[in-house]
């Protein structure tokens, strides 16, 4: 089988409306252990939108968008994470990915950049942890749910 010209879906929840990301208290419903992975600048953008404090365990990712941050991250999660919410552009999205995929749970994508397709893809444009130069591109095993807003960054 080649990867390259397998055909994998989207996210299999795709909400585009102005003010998606109000939809993720209901999104939380469903889990009992949500944490966040975002950056410094990505999350100041998300609260300036959602304007809500979020009582979940924060990690930040090192800016790598390697397979080593994101297992970094898994380790240091709760045993009970149940489910990921990333916060942030590309690479922040990417590692999300790579640590759901690590902790075999879902992920809930809130991109705070309208730039590029990490929201939306089962696929990662994986780097180096040292360096941060491209190492390789990951298919991920399941789609995952996104929140994106039209008309603003989130």
């Amino acid at each position: 089988m080649d990867l390259n010209e397998e055909v994998r879906p989207g996210a299999n929840r795709y909400i585009s409306e102005k003010g998606a990301v109000n939809n993720l208290e209901k999104l939380l419903t469903q889990y009992q252990q949500p944490i966040i992975i975002t950056g410094d600048k990505s999350y100041a953008v998300f609260q300036q939108i959602y304007q809500r404090q979020l009582d979940y365990p924060l990690f930040h990712y090192d800016g790598s968008a390697s397979d080593e941050n994101g297992a970094e991250i898994a380790a240091q999660a709760p045993k009970q994470t149940d489910v990921i919410i990333g916060i942030g552009g590309g690479r922040l999205l990417d590692t999300a990915k790579v640590t759901a995929q690590v902790l075999d749970v879902d992920l809930i994508s809130i991109p705070t950049l309208a730039s590029n397709c990490a929201p939306y893809t089962p696929i990662g444009a994986i780097y180096h942890q040292v360096g941060h130069t491209f190492k390789a591109v990951e298919y991920f095993r399941k789609p995952q749910p996104s929140l994106w807003s039209t008309g603003t960054s989130c």
